[in-house]
């Protein structure tokens, strides 16, 4: 009776040993899944929103087509200031889109992602009414930049101290 009782202890010695290592185990395997699933995880949400970046890109390129097309059926010179700030929200939303992608590392280039300068390019009545747009706000900036230094110039010393004022240092200042 003795050596079945000793036989049992063993037996279960080694079932409860064996049980622990199956634990262990398991525990290991559990924390490796973790870490899969949660790479997983981060690269969907990198491809959602890689995605969500492109179809605002594309939302935006979509209305500039639509508007090269108004423009091509409309032989028209100049651009409306309502076009003009439809341009300038689209192409800063292209470029954040850009920059988003870039920051994202998924950023697949020609002929897939294209940066603002190539959008434009492809889109020629726009990109010229654009462009003569810019250039026509550009000189008057430039204009306005000069008749203002012509007109400190012929006020002389007196109008640039009265654009701006020097200091007005008090008794307590002088120490």
């Amino acid at each position: 009776m003795d050596t079945v009782l000793v036989v049992l202890v063993f037996f279960f010695l080694l079932v409860l040993m064996g049980s622990a290592v199956f634990y262990y185990l398991s525990l290991q395997n559990l924390a490796q899944m973790k870490l899969e699933m949660a790479a997983l995880k981060e690269g969907a949400a990198k491809s959602a929103s890689s995605s969500a970046v492109r179809h605002e890109r594309a939302r935006c390129h979509q209305q500039l087509q639509q508007l090269e097309s108004e423009l091509a059926s409309t032989a028209r010179e100049t651009l409306t200031p309502e076009e003009l700030s439809l341009i300038d929200y689209a192409r800063d939303e292209i470029k954040k889109c850009t920059d988003t992608l870039k920051q994202l590392n998924d950023w697949m280039g020609l002929p897939y992602d294209q940066e603002w300068v190539e959008m434009l390019k492809k889109l020629p009545c726009l990109n010229t009414l654009y462009r003569a747009a810019a250039a026509a706000a550009d000189a008057a900036n430039t204009a306005n930049t000069a008749n203002a230094q012509a007109a400190l110039a012929v006020a002389g010393p007196v109008a640039a101290a009265q654009a701006s004022p020097a200091k007005i240092s008090s008794p307590s200042n002088h120490r």
